[in-house]
């Protein structure tokens, strides 16, 4: 049954302007067979990094589609998260080292600490029934399915991260947790390792709502970018990331400098913040520090740590163009935030970006260099190669704004039909029912 204007809530009402009105009573067809169940989003930290930024816009979708929901994190002292985040690079293809004894300090949180840091996840596993969903986000909470009982719920286990080249011997130990799931979901095909009928392709999304994306005044960018003091009387280049080795924010740099070499005239700026749960964060802060003020253009180079979503808008908006050099990448929806501001991208071939960019049209991508399980260029050559593409590229796209605004409009576009929130919705929604039917 079709739903009237009426009849949709406030929030869910407000996307009819980016994807129709019809689009939305689909919605809400699809969640009707899904009236009562309840759904319940566990990960590691509602402060910083995307995952937490996505479950803040789904959970009061589900909430108004009718589905019960609660958004659980996980708690932990610092040890555990220094050996998520260890597990998080191996499965981007890091080497590890002491594996067998990161795995017993892991399990041994979940054996002795895991109750006493987290009663409310427990006493919500305890109360579970036929009609609920558990969906558990990346590693850190993986272990709660040693709580799953026979109490007819699904669980399904939303893995974010890049694992086209896992380190095998932890691959092994967390696929063998995650194949008690019912579903392992991930962003894109090439991920999938194991049984593929166990996982389920969701590509993330952005929400056009959110203090991040949505529309802003030409006075509250300007007030931003005074409040920060980053001057605008240059082009600027961005990349807005956390501040992760992953995210190559050294060889940001090298490129920006290789573009001022070649006479082209323009700042940049590196946003970033913490997550809660990254304790590598503020280390590589300061060494990006250390490493700005070595170069003869550092004073047009601004690194800037804070969560502040109205700060990454405006930067967006502004940028003449984006960057998102990653060496590994889940998916990166940067890309998309950025393109949804008309704004073109220029990024590593890598994880879930080229879904997202198109060559030449909204954007450029570039081969990334083969690292080694240490995270560095096998070949020095290679990646030198790689840096001056960026820097190529960058120089094309803040000498000719034309061409840019053009990239940006088709962008902007592609992420209409593609990676905003409600088709993410749409494909929750039917999976919940192939799984209930």
């Amino acid at each position: 049954m079709l739903v009237s204007r009426m009849d949709i809530t406030e929030k869910l009402h407000g996307y009819v302007r980016f994807v129709g009105k019809d689009y939305i009573n689909l919605l809400y067809s699809y969640a009707k067979p899904l009236k009562g169940k309840r759904a319940v989003m566990i990960n590691s930290t509602k402060d910083g990094g995307g995952v937490a930024e996505l479950l803040m816009s789904v959970v009061p979708c589900f909430e108004e589609l009718g589905i019960a929901t609660s958004w659980l994190e996980l708690k932990a002292p610092y040890e555990f998260f220094s050996v998520t985040k260890a597990f998080h690079n191996a499965l981007q293809g890091e080497s590890i080292d002491s594996l067998e004894s990161k795995i017993h300090a892991y399990e041994n949180f979940y054996r002795e600490l895991v109750e006493e840091f987290n009663r409310p996840i427990i006493e919500t596993l305890n109360s579970l029934s036929s009609s609920d969903f558990v969906i558990i986000h990346d590693p850190q909470p993986l272990a709660l399915v040693n709580y799953r009982k026979k109490d007819g719920s699904k669980w399904l286990w939303r893995n974010h991260i890049d694992t086209t080249k896992p380190n095998k011997e932890l691959w092994q130990f967390v696929y063998n947790l995650a194949s008690r799931y019912d579903l392992i979901i991930t962003s894109k095909k090439n991920f999938i390792q194991g049984d593929s009928s166990k996982y389920k392709v969701i590509h993330p999304s952005i929400d056009p709502l959110t203090d991040k994306n949505r529309d802003m005044s030409t006075d509250e960018i300007m007030l931003k970018f005074e409040q920060y003091s980053i001057p605008i009387d240059k082009p600027i280049v961005l990349q807005v990331s956390r501040f992760d080795k992953w995210k190559d924010p050294m060889g940001v740099i090298e490129a920006y400098h290789k573009v001022r070499e070649k006479g082209v005239n323009c700042s940049l700026v590196m946003l970033g913040h913490f997550a809660s749960d990254d304790p590598e964060g503020p280390a590589l802060y300061e060494q990006m520090m250390d490493y700005k003020s070595k170069h003869a253009c550092g004073d047009d180079i601004y690194l800037i740590s804070s969560h502040d979503p109205l700060l990454v808008n405006a930067l967006q908006r502004t940028a003449r163009v984006v960057l998102q050099k990653s060496l590994r990448e889940g998916f990166a929806l940067t890309v998309s935030e950025a393109l949804w501001k008309c704004t073109p991208v220029i990024a590593t071939d890598i994880g879930g970006i080229p879904l997202q960019i198109q060559h030449n049209k909204n954007g450029y991508l570039v081969e990334c260099y083969d690292i080694d399980e240490n995270g560095q260029p096998i070949s020095s050559e290679e990646r030198d190669n790689h840096i001056s593409k960026v820097a190529h590229y960058i120089c094309k796209l803040v000498s000719d704004s034309k061409m840019a605004e053009e990239m940006g409009e088709h962008g902007k576009e592609h992420v209409r039909n593609n990676f905003l929130i409600t088709r993410k919705l749409k494909d929750y929604l039917e999976l919940f029912n192939s799984l209930t039917s």
